[in-house]
């Protein structure tokens, strides 16, 4: 497990299973259980938008 150190804090980063929940309720905004080719497309767009990037 990895731990970072600071003046203030000492903090661990949760377990890869924890993450890879997270990461999947983020994407899976329908609450399907399932990520759907909609999602994707939005989350993209977002992402390029974030990024300044156009969609040609």
């Amino acid at each position: 497990m990895f731990v970072h150190q600071n003046r203030t804090a000492t903090w661990a980063l949760p377990p890869v299973g924890v993450i890879y929940t997270l990461a999947f309720r983020l994407y899976d905004q329908g609450q399907t259980g399932f990520i759907e080719r909609e999602e994707v497309k939005q989350m993209v767009i977002a992402i390029m938008m974030e990024s300044d990037l156009k969609v040609t």
